[in-house]
């Protein structure tokens, strides 16, 4: 997801289902079976216990970025590591030294250091972890099984699946791109449009067309495109959560993200950038009851002066780059919110 730094990426996750919270923990949560398509789609009645809410924080990290249930995050020292959900992408996380990393649903991709190349791994099938060779890439975005990256330039490229036409961005220069499941969108250089490309079925790719010029960042989900809006800093959704987004001016919001089912915006008073404000299907224990944005992560935050965010599936994690102080919450069943040591 691409919460999808901020690029966050967004994928079928474990079913949340029926009545009092209760939760299905398949072995994969990206090989349930049940329509989960739209957000609040509470799947079939199972029995069990939600799991509780958990939080961890840790210093050294300059970037993170969250996937359905794995985080991969660069230390201070350059280097990747990967949590969570048992696969290639934690188990074959690449050596060298990086500056930025994006998490797919099977795949990760990361930009090095100087020459800034780009190197991928995890699930190759439609040559998702297959980049172009080159340098000078500054951000890079994994969706579902397609990836793109953005040079300095503000020329994107994009590689792998491209059955919905997720890699056919608009030829122009870009500020920001994020990757969705099955769609791809972008801050445009000179207006600070979204423009999108792929599938449309909720109006994830031709919808964002209304939020306007000047938008400040974007992230795109399974079905839906959310931004922050530079009119009041709000959030405006399009697609499958379009009626989950947070207008109020007040929170002055710095990012988005977008999980299964839930929008989530840092915000805070002028610099002060603390503030965690959401709406829809909190990603922990009763996921079937919406919350509002006042009350939707009731602990205290850390003072650190939070700048991003990225959502996976039902956890979110914030990153301080000032201070290099990294902070994960939300649904743990996989050690996706533990930040190892």
């Amino acid at each position: 997801m691409t919460g999808w730094l901020t690029i966050v990426a967004c994928s079928p996750s474990p079913d949340p289902v029926g009545d009092e919270g209760a939760y299905t923990t398949p072995s994969d949560p990206l090989d349930s079976t049940e329509d989960s398509d739209l957000p609040g789609d509470t799947g079939t009645t199972d029995t069990g216990t939600p799991p509780e809410q958990t939080t961890s924080e840790a210093l050294g990290w300059v970037h993170a970025d969250a996937g359905p249930a794995v985080t991969c995050g660069v230390r201070a020292d350059t280097t990747i590591t990967c949590w969570g959900m048992e696969s290639t992408v934690v188990t074959a996380v690449p050596y060298g030294s990086f500056f930025q990393v994006s998490v797919g649903e099977r795949h990760a991709c990361a930009i090095t250091t100087a020459p800034r190349t780009l190197v991928c791994w995890g699930d190759d099938t439609s040559g998702q972890a297959t980049p172009p060779p080159g340098t000078g890439w500054v951000e890079v975005a994994a969706g579902g099984s397609h990836t793109c990256a953005r040079r300095a330039t503000g020329a994107v490229g994009c590689w792998g699946d491209d059955s919905e036409g997720q890699l056919d961005l608009p030829a122009v220069d870009y500020d920001q791109i994020a990757a969705g499941s099955t769609h791809t969108c972008g801050i445009t250089s000179v207006q600070g449009t979204i423009q999108c490309a792929g599938s449309d079925d909720f109006g994830e790719s031709s919808d964002p067309a209304s939020f306007g010029t000047l938008n400040t960042s974007v992230a795109a989900g399974r079905f839906v495109t959310c931004a922050i809006t530079s009119n009041d800093y709000g959030s405006a959704c399009a697609g499958d959560a379009a009626d989950l987004q947070i207008s109020d001016q007040y929170h002055l919001n710095t990012d988005i993200a977008v999980g299964d089912g839930f929008v989530a915006v840092l915000g805070g008073q002028g610099y002060d950038a603390r503030t965690l404000h959401g709406i829809g299907n909190v990603p922990w224990d009763d996921i079937d009851t919406p919350v509002d944005d006042e009350s939707w992560y009731t602990g205290v935050l850390p003072s650190a002066r939070y700048g991003s965010i990225t959502a996976g599936d039902r956890h979110l994690c914030l990153m301080a780059a000032a201070t290099q102080e990294l902070f994960c919450l939300g649904d743990d069943t996989y050690g996706q919110v533990t930040i190892p040591p």
